[in-house]
């Protein structure tokens, strides 16, 4: 995993190369458009902070939310809904996923992009609104509640594979996701 400090994006690789981006519902007037968020890389893993909190990248809190400051730099929906978009350089469908940290609650709901445009206004994630996704290449994978720590949790039963941005043969390998995002205080 590469990047630095609390970077909009980190790589990783060898075989597909992944891009993970951090994306909250924190635009518009009523913040429910998605714009890209902070993507820190904690000790234990991938967070997310809004691009709303007043204290700008690193502080861990998200104050306009008037949610306190522990785990508001955790992917969460405490107000604002936050998600990390793995985007990957082949087709890739992933098998599990692993969380190494939550604070009250931790459902996580799985879309894959399998291609498809929907329209002019689908081209890019930004601007759009979760619910939206659906009708612009994105499908729903996999809805899970109160995903454990620590414990391997299957998202893919119906084999779904991600389209990347280009065309590409199918891998015959699996790959997992793993994710720890962790608590400071």
């Amino acid at each position: 995993m590469s990047g630095s400090g609390d970077g909009l994006s980190r790589n990783c690789g060898p075989g597909p190369t992944v891009t993970a981006t951090g994306w909250a519902n924190t635009g518009g007037a009523s913040n429910t458009l998605l714009e890209q968020a902070y993507l820190p890389l904690w000790g234990g893993g991938l967070g997310v902070e809004n691009r709303d909190r007043p204290g700008g990248p690193g502080d861990g809190r998200d104050d306009t939310e008037n949610s306190g400051s522990n785990g508001e730099h955790a992917i969460d929906n405490e107000d604002r809904k936050d998600a990390v978009l793995l985007s990957f350089s082949a087709p890739v469908m992933l098998t599990d996923i692993q969380i190494g940290w939550k604070g009250t609650g931790s459902d996580m709901t799985v879309l894959a992009f399998t291609g498809g445009d929907g329209g002019a206004g689908c081209a890019a994630i930004a601007g759009q609104t979760y619910a939206a996704l659906t009708t612009c290449g994105w499908n729903f994978v996999r809805h899970i509640g109160n995903v454990p720590t620590g414990t391997s949790q299957s998202i893919n039963n119906a084999s779904v594979y991600s389209a990347p941005s280009r065309p590409g043969p199918r891998p015959t390998c699996r790959r997992s996701a793993r994710s720890a995002p962790r608590a400071t205080t």
